[in-house]
């Protein structure tokens, strides 16, 4: 794995479940992946709990790598919706 987000929480099992320990705050992050990590650290509202004591250049990283991923998962939506239309243009 090479996301510069793993190094960032230690992986534990518990119930024969694999959880994430935020290293930083002790905070626990069940569910979602790395990018529901990126977001505790990222500080991004509304997916998990913020990191409280995240160091600034870190939360700075983890906040553009969200806004990055933002930025291409809209550019390939709009993509799509233009190949989409086009084609449905063709049909009529």
């Amino acid at each position: 794995k090479t996301d510069k987000t793993w190094g960032h929480y230690k992986l534990l099992k518990e119930n024969e479940k694999t959880i994430m320990l935020c290293i930083y705050y002790d905070k626990v992050i069940q569910g979602g992946g790395i990018n529901r990590f990126k977001s505790h650290l990222g500080s991004e509202k509304g997916q998990v709990e913020q990191c409280k004591k995240v160091p600034a250049d870190i939360h700075s990283q983890m906040k553009q790598n969200i806004d990055e991923y933002k930025s291409k998962k809209n550019k390939f939506k709009k993509k799509m919706m233009i190949v989409t239309f086009s084609c449905l243009l063709k049909k009529v």
